[in-house]
């Protein structure tokens, strides 16, 4: 299933970078696609409970991390790169 997972720091915090670690160390880097500085998509067969324990330990405070499946036809990007990236991988939809 392809996860988008969406992270939002609260109060200055900005963990962005240690959560896209985590992500591309969990899933590899050719099933992750980094959309916005706090966004990803992810091809995975683990669940979105699953993806949100492993934030555990860099979350922090009232940070805010939504992961959620993606819906074939659910949505819509004007990014190129992630419109290839999502059609390479549509038979996890």
């Amino acid at each position: 299933m392809i996860l988008w997972i969406a992270y939002q720091g609260a109060g200055g915090s900005d963990v962005a970078d240690d959560i896209h670690q985590i992500v591309r160390g969990a899933a590899g880097k050719v099933n992750v696609f980094r959309a916005v500085n706090g966004g990803w998509l992810v091809d995975t067969d683990e669940s979105p409970g699953q993806w949100l324990d492993k934030f555990d330990d860099v979350i922090k405070g009232k940070d805010k991390v939504l992961v959620t499946k993606l819906q074939r036809g659910a949505g819509a990007v004007n990014m190129t790169e992630a419109t290839d990236w999502l059609k390479e991988h549509r038979e996890s939809f």
